[in-house]
């Protein structure tokens, strides 16, 4: 893990404990994206939220808090992800524009998806 940086341009009431989110990202071994996604998903879920995580190409709109993480993926390099924190009962869409599958994309909480793009409720 390289480096997390919070945006939060809507200004929605996010309590996000970044401290507990690191370590327990911390501890997945390099190059297990699929984990990494996995394991964001389950955090910002476990505390109430709506959550959607994605490597680029993507595009989303409504209201959010952003995070972008840079994941180890091998001893040299880290792969970036953006990761979306949606307080639940607001309608958010994000759409994957990229490669699917857990090693690129994730996503968690109440939501309706058509495809590569998700509705969350």
């Amino acid at each position: 893990m390289a480096e997390i940086n919070i945006e939060n341009p809507f200004h929605v009431n996010t309590k996000i404990d970044v401290n507990t989110f690191v370590n327990q990202i911390r501890g997945i071994p390099n190059g297990s994206r699929c984990d990494f996604t996995n394991s964001v998903v389950k955090h910002f879920s476990s505390l109430g939220y709506n959550v959607f995580v994605c490597h680029p190409n993507h595009a989303v709109t409504g209201p959010y808090a952003k995070l972008h993480c840079e994941f180890r993926n091998t001893k040299f390099s880290t792969i970036g992800y953006d990761v979306y924190i949606i307080a639940r009962g607001r309608k958010v869409t994000a759409t994957n524009f990229g490669d699917g599958g857990y090693d690129n994309w994730a996503s968690g909480g109440h939501y309706n998806q058509a495809g590569k793009t998700i509705n969350f409720l």
